[in-house]
């Protein structure tokens, strides 16, 4: 009885695959760790980012908005959304805003040790700065002014940002942003109601809470098409690694 035999353009190829000679890790093994670690970021968006995503729209959706009238009956420690508006002659900080916070980028020393030199490069991670939560006074629908303590982790959605921060010499190794809100602009507050005209704001948004509902609901489908976006790169990157790993790249 004759063996099967094998194809010859298999042979050959198996032959090359052991035969060839081995080759320090190099530009191959990039591309394919790069392509594991994106596969693996796109599928934990996919699988984990857009679940929770879509579970906090659902909270938030489902969160009273009260009318100014029924506030001074609301039990004290209920989760709700505020619609108020920061009022037209609030003092107002650096660029006019009247309700903001302070972030700070250090840049990353240079190789030779000298500030502003050709190899000096910044860090692009912004750092919030420590502060108080300060309370603001903020005017409802109905003119009614209501004090509202804002978490100083508070999370400033839709904000305006203005950079500064001169370039050239040590003033470029570190750039400062306010992030905020301009007086006579409209918000919805997401937090607690204390009572006695006083809330703890933990989320900001300028708009209605129609609009910051309608802005939490599109979060989960632009979660699950970024993680697509990132998996289906992380593919061709690794098809690539794998192909320059056979050309012994």
């Amino acid at each position: 009885m004759s063996r099967p035999s094998l194809d010859p353009k298999l042979a050959f190829l198996a032959g090359w695959l052991l035969g060839r000679r081995r080759r320090k890790a190099g530009i191959s093994l990039l591309f394919l760790l790069g392509g594991l670690l994106g596969c693996l970021m796109g599928g934990m968006l996919i699988v984990f980012g857009t679940p929770v995503s879509w579970g906090r729209s659902r909270q938030v959706a489902a969160l009273p908005r009260p009318e100014p009238a029924a506030l001074p009956s609301l039990a004290p420690g209920t989760t709700i959304l505020l619609s108020a508006r920061l009022p037209e002659e609030a003092p107002t900080g650096p660029y006019g805003l009247a309700l903001f916070y302070t972030e700070r980028r250090v840049a990353d020393p240079s190789p030779t040790g000298e500030s502003g030199g050709k190899g000096a490069s910044r860090s692009s991670q912004w750092r919030r700065e420590p502060a108080e939560a300060l309370p603001i006074p903020v005017r409802l629908e109905d003119g009614t002014e209501v004090t509202v303590q804002v978490l100083p982790n508070a999370t400033f959605l839709n904000a305006h940002r203005f950079e500064e921060g001169a370039e050239g010499g040590e003033a470029s190794q570190e750039a400062r942003r306010y992030v905020g809100y301009l007086p006579g602009q409209s918000l919805t507050l997401e937090g607690t109601w204390e009572g006695e005209g006083r809330f703890t704001a933990r989320t900001l948004y300028p708009g209605s809470p129609q609009d910051y509902v309608s802005y939490l609901s599109r979060l989960p489908i632009q979660t699950f098409i970024g993680g697509f976006i990132c998996w289906g790169m992380s593919v061709v990157f690794l098809a690539v690694g794998l192909f320059l790993w056979l050309l012994g790249k």
